[in-house]
């Protein structure tokens, strides 16, 4: 089986992808994926961090949410119990919202995804100290920290 998964591996990758995938810690449907977009998720990426530089949270919640969509596409990546209005969530949590006002009006359901959102996806994700949103199993970063007192970004 490892042979015959090598043999598929090297008939439908280049040295470059072989080594990506290998470097970055993704699989090769993931790491493909990756690659296949990489100029666009790049560019989105970039945006976000100029953005985030010029505190311009509008532009930096758009890029974010823009990436997010991108990404998740693919089931690697992909977050199984999202909460209905992550995309509100994000910006909200970019434009520095208080969490309580994210949260209010959301019923016990909503309230318990969006908290588990936040605190795994964007206060130690996208935006955080380690891993970009959904790739929990990957060691790609971000260069953009967040005070997690005041849920604020900076470069």
């Amino acid at each position: 089986m490892l042979h015959s998964r090598a043999k598929w591996l090297w008939q439908r990758t280049t040295t470059q992808q072989r080594e990506a995938c290998f470097y970055s810690g993704l699989g090769a449907k993931p790491g493909l994926f990756i690659h296949e977009r990489l100029d666009t998720l790049t560019e989105i990426l970039a945006t976000f961090r100029l953005a985030v530089g010029d505190a311009d949270t509008d532009s930096a919640s758009d890029a974010a949410i823009l990436f997010a969509r991108s990404v998740m596409t693919e089931s690697f990546f992909g977050l199984s119990k999202l909460p209905d209005a992550w995309e509100s969530v994000i910006a909200e949590w970019i434009k520095g919202t208080a969490f309580s006002e994210i949260l209010k009006g959301l019923n016990a359901t909503q309230t318990q995804r969006t908290q588990a959102f936040v605190q795994m996806e964007l206060s130690s994700g996208l935006f955080g100290r380690q891993k970009p949103f959904g790739f929990r199993r990957s060691p790609l970063t971000i260069p953009v920290r967040v005070n997690l007192a005041t849920d604020r970004l900076s470069r």
